[in-house]
């Protein structure tokens, strides 16, 4: 136990290892709106695709709400109590995600298309979001203030 608060809290590894933690308690979040979504509310009375489309965009906000806010205090440690500054904060959280959001759908096709295989294209795309999203939320949204 002692060794896994050592690398929580590790100057250098500890950030990018409580952000790998989020990330998965982000993905278990967004399979917790997915599912229910999916199976109880859409797919009895729409087609599979609309079902899946609107299930995941219900499941994307809450996950990136939820995010935003383990990402927030459990990975960066902000301690940003400003309701405006916060509120700031979030909008360019769901923003960069968006964008991120964005490089995932479309650029696995691109690879896919220029002859890659399409797991391959897909891990590649993947990790490049987790590093954008990481490098915005260490940057730019949670940046730590001149005088902290």
């Amino acid at each position: 136990m002692q060794f896994i608060k050592k690398i929580l809290m590790h100057p250098k590894l500890g950030e990018l290892f409580r952000f790998a933690l989020s990330g998965g308690a982000t993905t278990v979040v967004n399979l917790l709106f997915y599912l229910p979504c999916y199976y109880l509310l859409f797919a009895p009375i729409v087609s599979d695709e609309l079902a899946s489309t609107l299930s995941n965009g219900i499941a994307w906000f809450f996950a990136v709400l939820f995010a935003f806010f383990i990402t927030k205090h459990l990975v960066f440690m902000s301690r940003e109590k400003e309701k405006k500054r916060v509120f700031l904060q979030l909008l360019s959280f769901y923003g960069t995600r968006l964008f991120s959001g964005v490089f995932e759908i479309f650029l696995p096709a691109l690879l896919i298309y220029a002859g890659m295989h399409n797991l391959i294209a897909k891990l590649i795309v993947s990790a490049f979001v987790i590093v954008c999203n990481f490098l915005t939320s260490k940057f730019i949204i949670f940046r730590k203030k001149k005088n902290d």
